[in-house]
């Protein structure tokens, strides 16, 4: 597990900001891959972009601020409204799961400073609370192995929560 704090420079950080304020969300939910979801809100109702760029400035800041082996990286700005998850069956905390199709997992927060409106991860899954929660701060970054056991926090005191997934 990695947390870094400060994870864009400045420069990048404006820059992304600013870019995300233009970007077209497409409405969506999670797991995008489920046949059974009929209806997005009885999912992880969000909104999701994508952007090249993005993905450049993400990669080159991996690559500066860890010393992990990194080939690809996808990523998405994601967008999660509370009216709409309070709607949800999945509720405030996120369903449990782990990423397939890649060695690491995590999120930049964009918004919100709150551990409710953070990550928990879960180490056995066997287990009902988390072992660790990381709280979410604007332009704070956690990576974590991609089979670890974890779940997205909303804080309800918050209209949206603003993240970067990413995947590598």
């Amino acid at each position: 597990m990695i947390l870094i704090d400060n994870f864009y420079n400045e420069k990048d950080w404006i820059a992304i900001n600013k870019k995300i304020k233009n970007l077209e969300f497409i409405a969506t939910h999670q797991p995008q891959s489920s046949p059974s979801i009929d209806n997005r809100l009885k999912g992880y109702p969000c909104y999701e972009a994508h952007d090249d760029e993005l993905i450049v400035t993400l990669t080159k800041t991996l690559k500066e601020k860890t010393d992990l082996s990194i080939s690809f990286v996808r990523s998405a700005i994601r967008k999660i409204l509370a009216k709409e998850l309070l709607q949800s069956p999945v509720g405030i905390e996120g369903s449990l799961h782990c990423d397939p199709n890649c060695e690491w997992a995590g999120v930049v927060y964009f918004d919100g400073v709150s551990i409710k409106g953070g990550t928990s991860l879960y180490f056995h899954h066997e287990q009902f609370e988390p072992d660790v929660i990381y709280a979410a701060r604007p332009n704070r970054a956690i990576l974590y192995k991609a089979n670890t056991l974890h779940c997205a926090n909303y804080d309800i005191a918050y209209k949206q929560r603003i993240i970067q997934t990413i995947f590598f």
